[in-house]
């Protein structure tokens, strides 16, 4: 799980710095922008499905009710600290790569290419 993490942060920031590289016109071509997107949403998908059939199970099981609660007291703490400022940024990007795949898609699609993920 931690070796997720790790390769989802780099992502992001392969995501990120193609992002600058496009704005700044370093970079005119968008494939390696959506070949980063694609490559997180595989590491999204696998982490997530692992998280819910194995982790959390898991750790519903194993722990008694009172650390459990103070497991969800925690989260709810680190998913509201700042008034949530930190997690609406993350689900702002993400939204905003969402939005971007989506485009991709559909011209790739006008181009007649076939989607690439």
């Amino acid at each position: 799980m931690y070796r997720d993490h790790a390769a989802i942060c780099r992502t992001l920031g392969r995501i990120d710095d193609t992002i600058f590289e496009i704005k700044s016109g370093k970079r005119t071509s968008v494939s390696f922008l959506n070949e980063f997107v694609c490559s997180l949403e595989v590491l999204l998908r696998a982490h997530i499905d692992e998280e819910d059939n194995i982790l959390f199970p898991a750790v519903d099981t194993s722990l008694c009710a009172e650390t459990h609660a103070q497991l969800l007291e925690k989260f709810r703490l680190i998913l509201f600290r700042d008034d949530g400022k930190a997690i609406q940024q993350s689900l702002g990007l993400a939204r905003a790569l969402c939005e971007q795949q989506s485009s991709l898609k559909v011209r790739y699609a006008e181009l007649g290419f076939e989607e690439s993920c």
